[in-house]
């Protein structure tokens, strides 16, 4: 990816705010196929919609909620440096991308935080 198409989907993430995953997701989706770059959706779940199991915060062990219906979702860019290639995930939370393992491990709530779940991760490439 050029730094001109880094800096569109920066662009494209800060338009939303919380509780908007999905219209940012798939507006970067859309972006990204047109620009033919091969990236993934990225989704983690509480596999319930039933509170307080499906309320997903961040940062991990805060208050504040970035979804209440069980799943959050982001798109993974693989981008390349001189130390080789990174995994970025790019949503309505972190618009400015965030890696893959941090933006994993950046999210709580009751299921994890307080019952020991963990979140269903899935990944699909486009």
């Amino acid at each position: 990816m050029t730094n001109e198409q880094v800096n569109r989907v920066i662009e494209i993430a800060r338009k939303y705010g919380n509780f908007q995953c999905v219209p940012c997701s798939v507006e970067i989706q859309d972006y990204l196929k047109a620009e033919g770059i091969n990236a993934k959706l990225i989704k983690i779940s509480t596999e319930t919609n039933r509170l307080p199991f499906s309320i997903i915060t961040n940062p991990k062990g805060s208050d504040r909620p970035i979804a209440t219906n069980g799943f959050h979702q982001g798109i993974v860019i693989t981008t390349q440096t001189e130390l080789g290639s990174t995994n970025i995930v790019f949503d309505n939370i972190y618009s400015e991308g965030i890696p893959l393992d941090d933006w994993l491990n950046s999210f709580g709530g009751p299921l994890v935080e307080d019952f020991g779940g963990e979140f269903l991760v899935t990944e699909t490439s486009f």
